[in-house]
């Protein structure tokens, strides 16, 4: 598989792929069956390239990514510094020529994507974090496992970062709403903003908690 080294692999395709940046030239060697990118890294170490913006891959401000069981990328896209201007794409490299199918659009500052031990995955957007699964190159199933988060108008750290723990709790990254924490005080330092909220899972009901525990 390709994708060994998948945190390398993704941040060369988003990094790639940003706006105005100029395209990554590659060196005549390989990364694990990549073209080798000209970028210093530690010993044993290297970073290939999956993709970069062009014709062909309309990608904007990618962010995250994950691979499919079949070998594709989902490819999350900010689209633009603006609200609902992100993109979730499908990446295919296995034919011929590399394609990038849209899947959702008008996302809200959407940023992190997982796949779950089930096979479905989890999309954060700037208010929100949902499920869903993927069928037939399709987005299906969508829904909304948590709402609310903290965002609006203003609010310059609007993307949402999360993990799951072994408990399968959802632990979100919130950012703070300026740059400035002297202006907001108290919510900087009591976790309200900059901070780790955990969602606890209740298994009986099969979702997570809205009441966050502030960690």
């Amino acid at each position: 598989m390709i994708f060994k080294k998948i945190c390398l692999y993704a941040f060369v395709m988003l990094l790639a792929a940003r706006l105005c940046a100029a395209p990554y030239i590659p060196l005549s060697e390989s990364c694990d069956g990549l073209p080798k990118l000209p970028i210093g890294t530690q010993d044993k170490l290297c970073i290939g390239l999956l993709a970069q913006r062009g014709a062909d891959m309309p990608f904007k401000i990618p962010r995250t990514a994950v691979q499919t069981p079949e070998g594709k990328f989902l490819v999350v896209d900010l689209g633009a510094w603006m609200p609902n201007k992100g993109k979730l794409w499908l990446l295919d490299l296995n034919g011929a020529s590399p394609k990038a199918t849209a899947l959702l659009s008008n996302l809200n500052f959407p940023h992190k994507i997982v796949r779950a031990a089930d096979g479905s995955y989890f999309i954060s957007e700037a208010q929100r974090i949902s499920q869903f699964i993927v069928v037939a190159d399709k987005v299906s199933q969508f829904k909304t496992v948590l709402d609310n988060l903290p965002a609006g108008e203003g609010y310059l750290h609007p993307l949402k970062n999360f993990v799951f723990d072994l408990q399968n709790n959802l632990i979100v990254n919130i950012g703070s709403k300026a740059d400035n924490c002297k202006l907001d005080a108290k919510e900087c330092t009591d976790g309200s903003q900059a901070g780790l909220w955990r969602f606890k899972f209740l298994p009986q009901a099969a979702k997570w908690d809205t009441t966050p525990e502030i960690i």
